[in-house]
């Protein structure tokens, strides 16, 4: 695994900051002794604030497309009728 190999160079210390997708842990890189700050993604929050996003864009779409047609139904009828 290419992350594990990569955060096996680092000593990973106290969390440092949360957010609502991810938190971040101080990691000190075990030869130079480097300070750095490692975020680590909650990917089962993400997927399914992706999921919320796509059916509230479906939804919108559905909603645009029936205003599309009742409103040119209106208008075709407003059309046709004599003046």
């Amino acid at each position: 695994m290419k992350n594990a190999n990569f955060l096996s160079n680092y000593e990973i210390k106290e969390t440092i900051g949360k957010g609502t997708f991810s938190i971040v842990k101080l990691g000190i890189n075990k030869i130079t002794n480097e300070k750095v700050a490692i975020k680590i993604l909650k990917k089962k929050k993400i997927k399914k604030k992706i999921h919320k996003l796509k059916n509230n864009i479906k939804k919108q779409i559905i909603f645009q497309k029936k205003t599309y047609i009742n409103l040119n139904q209106f208008l075709t009828s407003f059309k046709k009728q004599p003046h």
